[in-house]
């Protein structure tokens, strides 16, 4: 259950959509997505999208987008999106939550200028619940960079970016991350650690004031 599900569809784009206010009511932890791209899906377009808000009212894995391409070069590129407020009220074995991009699987992408804030937990999460930014399982020479990546959610495990099975990046630098990092991950030299301050928690447009000047 998606918003928007591509799968192994060549040549796409998504662009320019508001995905706002809407709950997930679907038991279990099979992950559910405001933006879904899976099955041998390449050459795609995912830009200037405003997703906030998304809500997972059963059971927990929610993300506002979820990347399992099985394409040996995906070719995706994920650009200058806003993703805010994605939470799963959990239940008692849940362990992952909410993330506002998560990565199954793929080669190859490129994810450049997106700004994540996650700061509104569900009501009834577990303690033991996992919360990430960007939360990767697979993912081979990915391209990561002039990204913002905040998580500030209160209670659970809280990271602005986790990787479970080591992977492979091209590039991972240039990125400001305010959370937790998982400590196996280098982040390159040119990264900061910056807590932005934004309009509001959903609208991510940094206000003009002297703190955001380190960005």
């Amino acid at each position: 259950m998606n918003g928007i599900n591509i799968s192994g569809t060549i040549d796409f784009t998504i662009q320019n959509n508001n995905l706002e206010a809407f709950k997930i009511n679907h038991t279990g932890d099979a992950t559910n997505s405001a933006i879904n791209i899976d099955g041998a899906s390449s050459n795609g377009l995912v830009e200037k999208n405003i997703i906030n808000n998304i809500e997972k009212t059963s059971g927990a894995t929610i993300s506002g987008i979820t990347l399992a391409s099985s394409a040996t070069a995906s070719n995706i590129k994920i650009y200058n999106n806003f993703i805010s407020n994605i939470r799963a009220n959990g239940n008692n074995n849940s362990t992952t939550g909410g993330s506002g991009l998560r990565i199954v699987s793929g080669n190859g992408y490129k994810i450049y200028h997106n700004t994540i804030n996650l700061s509104v937990m569900g009501n009834n999460y577990s303690n033991q619940m996992l919360t990430s930014a960007v939360y990767i399982i697979n993912g081979t020479s990915l391209d990561i960079k002039n990204n913002i990546f905040v998580n500030t959610q209160i209670g659970g495990s809280i990271y602005a970016i986790y990787s479970v099975n080591n992977a492979t990046f091209s590039t991972l630098n240039y990125n400001n991350y305010f959370a937790s990092i998982q400590g196996n991950i280098s982040l390159g030299a040119n990264s900061k650690n910056v807590n932005p301050t934004f309009i509001t928690s959903s609208n991510l447009k940094l206000q003009e004031i002297s703190t955001n000047e380190a960005l």
